[in-house]
């Protein structure tokens, strides 16, 4: 049960990031590219320094990893951009549709599958943060 207390201080500390990212983008650095970029580097040096404290042999099961984890910048480049002309709380709620997207490539690419209380509790999840990131003005809902 110690996963629990784990992933939800993750969630928290996300939360926390994603104000601070709100801030910087509105406040501080206006350009969503330059945020990105001001971190790149950090990709660039740690991942030498992991290798070096735990050597693991390049084989194709790691190439992918590495692949994957180039994906994070553009990523990071999309939600800078939506932080920076919408509501932090708005961007989030839809960033946090993700398990979406994991629900369907666990299937895909781990053989992963949920019974029918997970897939809905998945679903009620998703809805509600669809349903928050949704906004009505003059009685038409507009994303």
């Amino acid at each position: 049960m110690i996963w629990f207390w784990f992933a939800l201080a993750a969630a928290a500390t996300w939360g926390l990031a994603n104000i601070i990212d709100k801030y910087l983008v509105t406040d501080i650095v206006k350009s969503p590219l330059a945020l990105v970029m001001a971190g790149a580097p950090l990709y660039f040096i740690l991942v030498p320094i992991l290798y070096l404290l735990n050597p693991i042999p390049l084989t194709k099961i790691l190439i992918l990893p590495f692949f994957l984890g180039f994906l994070n910048p553009i990523a990071l480049l999309l939600y800078f951009k939506a932080m920076k002309v919408e509501e932090a709380s708005r961007v989030i709620s839809l960033i946090y549709t993700g398990p979406i997207f994991v629900l369907i490539l666990a299937a895909v690419f781990l053989g992963e599958v949920f019974g029918i209380l997970q897939y809905a509790g998945i679903f009620l999840i998703v809805a509600g943060a669809i349903i928050v990131g949704l906004r009505k003005v003059e009685n038409i809902i507009m994303w």
